[in-house]
C-alpha cells in the first residue's frame, strides 16, 4: 500500500545582508532558517564572528529571533529601493545584476531577539574600538525592525516556495520556537543589554576636553597677560580657620629651595625664578592647600626659550679649543669634517675679475642650494613619504586580508549551502525510492497471490479429473471381477490364438 508524501520543510543556512535602516547594513556569513510544517516549529538565527575584548581568537555571537515575537512579516519579491538601495548590490554574497534579483524579508518584532555568547562575560566590547561591524550588530540586536536581503541565485535549487510558506506561517502566528540547548552549545542566553554602554554612549559635554599629551608642552607666556582665578574658596568653621592660619605661618617660616638642573635636561633662559603670590588677608578663611591666585605677569617677561645644558657646554668647550688657532687650520678642520659649504671666500685671495667672482659665487650658491634641497628631500622622505607609504601598505594588507577572509566565508557558506541542498535532494530521492519499492512490492504481492489462486484451482481441477479416472478404473475392475469365468477363458483363448498367428 502506497504511503502519502510528507509536507515540505525548510532548513537552510545562507549568507545574507541584514539592515535596520537605509544607511546601516551588515553582512552575515551564516543565517539559518528552520521550519517544519508537521509540527509548526521553526527558528531564525544570525551568527557573527568577531574579536571580543579580553578573549583570544574569534568568538561567535548568535542572535536568535523567536517566531512567536514576530508581529508582522512581509516578503518582497522583488525588493524595492526603499528597502534595498542600489549601492548595496555589490555587498550581496551572491552577485546579481540588478535589484530585481533581490528578495527582502521584513520582520517587525514585539521584543528584540536573544543574544547567545560565552558564559562568564558581563559586557561585550570589541577588541578594536573602530570595529563598525560590531556596532551595527549591537544595533541589530537591539532593533525591532529587521530587513533580511537574499539573492535569487541562492534559491535556484530549492526555490522560494519554502521561504514563502514560512513567511505566511509567521504572518499567521502559527509558528512555535524551536528550543535551543544552551548547555550543549556551551553558551548562555542574554539580551541586547549585554553590549553595555556600547549601544548607548554617554552624552558629550559642551566644555573643552584636554589631552594628556597636549599638556606636556610648556605654556606660552605673552606680554601683558592677565591671570584669572580658576579655583573658588569655600568657607569653613572658625576652628579650621585658626588651624589654617597657624599652618600658613609655619609654611611662611620654612625656607624655599630651588630644584637643581641636571645635565642634559632643558633649562629656561631669561625666565624669572620666583613667582609672586597674593597673600590672603586676615579674616578671610581659606582651605589648606588651596591654590592661590597668581599675580599679573610683568611686562618684562618674554617668551621662554629652552636650550640644553649639554649642547651649551659642548659649544663652550669647542670655542675654548679653537682659541689661538689660525684661520687656515679652522678652514681645514671644516673641510675635513664635511662642512665645506660653511666656508666663505678667503679675505686674502685677490680676485682677478668680476666674472670669476660671479661664477665662483654662483657655483657655491648652486652647491649650497643643491645640498639644502637634498637635505630637505631626505627629511621629507623620512618624515612624510615613508610613514605614508607604510600606512598605505598596512591599509592595503588589512583590506586584502579582510577581502580574502570575506571571500573565504562566502565560499564556505556556498559550500555549506551546496551540502545542505545535496542532503535535501538525497532525502527526497530516498523517499521517492522507498515509495517506488513499496509500489513494486505491492504489485509483486498481488501477482503472487493471483498465481497461487490459479495454481490452487489447477490442483483442484486435476484432483477432480484423477478422482473421476480412478472411479472409472475401479468400476471397470469391479465389472471384470463380477463377470463369469467361461467368457474369460474364451477371451483368453482368442487372445492366445491371435498372438500365435
Amino acid at each position: 500500500m502506497a504511503t502519502a508524501p510528507s509536507k515540505s520543510s525548510l532548513a537552510s543556512k545562507k549568507a545574507v545582508l541584514v539592515s535596520i535602516n537605509d544607511s546601516e547594513v551588515l553582512r552575515f556569513g551564516r543565517f539559518r532558517l528552520a521550519y517544519d510544517d508537521n509540527t509548526n516549529i521553526g527558528s531564525i538565527s544570525l551568527t557573527l564572528e568577531a574579536n571580543i575584548a579580553n578573549l583570544s581568537g574569534r568568538s561567535q555571537l548568535v542572535l536568535r529571533i523567536s517566531p512567536e515575537s514576530v508581529q508582522e512579516c512581509t516578503l518582497a519579491m522583488p525588493s524595492n529601493v526603499s528597502l534595498f538601495p542600489n549601492e548595496w548590490i555589490d555587498l550581496l554574497p551572491a552577485h546579481v545584476p540588478s535589484i530585481k534579483d533581490v528578495i527582502t524579508l521584513s520582520l517587525t518584532l514585539d521584543t528584540p531577539g536573544s543574544v547567545y555568547c560565552q558564559p562568564g562575560i558581563e559586557h561585550l566590547y570589541p577588541a578594536d574600538p573602530l570595529d563598525s561591524n560590531f556596532g551595527i550588530f549591537a544595533k541589530i540586536c537591539k532593533s525591532r525592525f529587521l530587513n533580511i536581503h537574499f539573492s535569487t541565485r541562492q534559491f535556484k535549487r530549492s526555490g522560494v516556495a519554502p521561504l514563502t510558506t514560512f513567511s505566511v506561517a509567521l504572518q499567521e502566528k502559527c509558528v512555535q520556537e524551536d528550543p535551543f540547548e544552551c548547555a550543549r552549545q556551551k553558551v548562555v542566553k542574554r539580551d541586547w543589554r549585554v553590549f553595555g554602554l556600547f549601544t548607548e554612549p554617554p552624552p558629550y559635554t559642551d566644555g573643552p576636553t584636554f589631552n594628556q599629551g597636549q599638556q606636556s608642552s610648556p605654556p606660552l607666556y605673552s606680554e601683558g597677560s592677565k591671570s584669572t582665578p580658576v579655583v573658588r574658596k569655600r568657607y569653613r568653621d572658625q576652628g579650621s580657620i585658626s588651624r589654617d592660619e597657624s599652618d600658613s605661618d609655619e609654611r611662611q617660616k620654612r625656607p624655599r629651595f630651588s630644584s637643581p638642573s641636571s645635565v642634559g635636561c632643558p633649562t629656561e633662559v631669561n625666565t624669572p625664578s620666583t613667582q609672586t603670590f597674593a597673600s590672603s588677608s586676615p579674616g578671610s578663611p581659606t582651605e589648606a592647600n588651596t591654590p592661590s591666585i597668581l599675580s599679573h605677569s610683568p611686562s618684562s617677561i618674554r617668551p621662554t626659550q629652552f636650550t640644553y645644558a649639554l649642547d651649551r657646554e659642548n659649544l663652550e668647550r669647542i670655542a675654548q679649543r679653537l682659541c689661538g688657532v689660525s684661520d687656515d687650520s679652522i678652514r681645514e678642520v671644516l673641510m675635513q669634517s664635511g662642512h665645506r659649504h660653511l666656508l666663505a671666500s678667503p679675505g686674502g685671495i685677490a680676485i682677478n675679475s668680476r666674472s670669476e667672482s660671479r661664477n665662483s659665487g654662483s657655483a657655491k650658491a648652486k652647491c649650497r642650494i643643491r645640498h639644502y634641497i637634498r637635505q630637505y628631500v631626505d627629511v621629507m622622505i623620512d618624515t612624510r613619504v615613508m610613514p605614508y607609504i607604510g600606512h598605505t601598505v598596512k591599509t592595503a594588507i588589512s583590506e586584502a586580508a579582510d577581502q580574502i577572509l570575506d571571500l573565504g566565508k562566502t565560499k564556505e557558506a556556498e559550500v555549506c549551502e551546496l551540502i545542505d541542498d545535496g542532503i535535501t535532494e538525497i532525502q527526497i530521492k530516498a523517499d521517492e525510492c522507498s515509495r517506488e519499492i513499496e509500489d513494486i512490492t505491492e504489485k509483486c504481492t498481488y501477482r503472487i497471490e493471483d498465481q497461487g489462486e490459479q495454481c490452487m484451482n489447477d490442483v483442484e481441477r486435476k484432483g477432480i479429473e484423477v478422482e473421476m479416472a480412478v472411479d472409472e478404473k475401479v468400476a471397470k475392475f469391479k465389472r471384470w471381477l463380477s463377470a463369469p469365468a467361461q467368457p474369460l477363458v474364451d477371451e483368453l483363448d482368442t487372445n492366445s490364438r491371435r498372438n500365435s498367428i
